[in-house]
């Protein structure tokens, strides 16, 4: 597949008048850099060597790892836009190399103006430095995108495994609906504990240097004590990162099954969930000493 290039009017335009195009616009750049800015909807692809080796070596598929965080259904296809500092970058470039292959992927572009001069250009179609901004009255002061993971619905993972937001946890009538009898907080938030409820706080940061390890064991022991004589809840503040990494943590860990499979069965339940690319690390570590594990056993 050969790649073109764009210009930042010509993506502009795209953006302004192609709203049911099936466009995935990539991010290249450091994720300190997509923090601060980036343009609406992008994906950020992390430059992580230890993501990279797996994907070079075809343990990742990386266009599954990106459309993971995008696909409403299958069988779409996909043209994707590449952008970074500028078009000469060589990870970009690595990039769109290892997505030229992959059959959802018809057309590749790069963004030739770099990101800088496309922001200075078009500022409407690229987010403010801060991710949420309390600037919309019609969602209670919630932004749009705030608001979206706030209204996601309460999820089944396993028959005696929920995965939620704090929101949910803080619901009376919905703990007594579902019959959970334990909670497992991995999130800061404290709040008041409702009666007959066991809890577990976890106390998790959701940045790029919290361990999970230190505290999955306790958390693995709460949950399968849930699962003999009831249900346990799980959650962090919106359900998104802290909390699917404990679920996807416990699922591998019991079900014997790759960072992978696991991520695809638990996103088939609750779509936005998009854990830390630090967690994503940890729980690639943690599929590594299962592999061991099993070869162990197995001779």
């Amino acid at each position: 597949m050969g790649y073109t290039t764009m210009n930042s009017d010509e993506l502009s335009q795209i953006l302004d008048t192609n709203h049911n195009r099936n466009l995935l616009i990539i991010d290249c750049r450091s994720l300190s850099k997509y923090s601060e800015s980036h343009i609406h909807q992008s994906l950020h692809i992390s430059r992580c060597p230890i993501l990279w080796d797996r994907i070079r070596s075809g343990k990742l598929s990386l266009s599954k790892f990106l459309l993971s965080n995008t696909l409403e259904e299958n069988g779409k296809l996909y043209e994707v836009v590449l952008y970074s500092f500028d078009y000469k970058d060589d990870f970009m470039k690595e990039v769109a190399k290892n997505l030229s292959n992959q059959e959802e992927i018809v057309s590749i572009s790069f963004l030739r103006d770099g990101y800088k001069e496309f922001r200075e250009m078009y500022p409407r179609h690229c987010s403010l430095p801060r991710l949420f901004q309390n600037t919309s009255k019609k969602t209670g002061g919630f932004s749009p995108d705030k608001q979206h993971y706030l209204n996601c619905q309460l999820c089944e993972i396993e028959p005696y495994m929920y995965l939620g937001a704090l929101h949910d946890a803080q619901d009376g009538d919905l703990i007594q609906r579902y019959g959970f009898t334990h909670i497992l907080n991995c999130s800061r938030e404290n709040y008041s504990p409702k009666e007959g409820i066991e809890y577990l706080f976890l106390d998790y940061m959701d940045n790029f240097t919290q361990r999970l390890d230190d505290k999955l064991e306790v958390a693995f022991d709460f949950i399968d004590k849930a699962k003999k004589n009831g249900k346990v809840l799980i959650h962090c503040y919106a359900g998104i990162s802290r909390a699917p990494s404990v679920v996807i943590a416990y699922l591998m860990t019991k079900k014997k099954k790759s960072y992978d499979e696991i991520h695809t069965y638990v996103k088939a339940k609750r779509p936005i969930i998009d854990p830390n690319i630090n967690f994503i690390m940890q729980l690639m570590h943690l599929e590594t000493n299962i592999t061991i594990d099993n070869a162990l056993v197995e001779f």
